[in-house]
């Protein structure tokens, strides 16, 4: 949305929301799964993804 509504420039914020809500349902166990994943996988990616990372664990709570 924000590519489109926004300044044009998608943030790690909106990509994380994106992401938060394709993968994360109501189940307790899509969340879980996400954390480990942003934690085992994204977190060792690097300081390109560390933004991205930062945002995910945000919403994740």
């Amino acid at each position: 949305m924000a590519g489109s509504f926004g300044n044009g420039e998608i943030s790690d914020a909106d990509l994380a929301a994106g992401l938060q809500g394709a993968i994360v349902k109501e189940d307790s166990k899509d969340s879980k799964v996400w954390e480990e994943y942003l934690e085992n996988i994204m977190k060792k990616r690097g300081k390109e993804w560390i933004g991205l990372y930062n945002e995910c664990r945000m919403l994740n709570g």
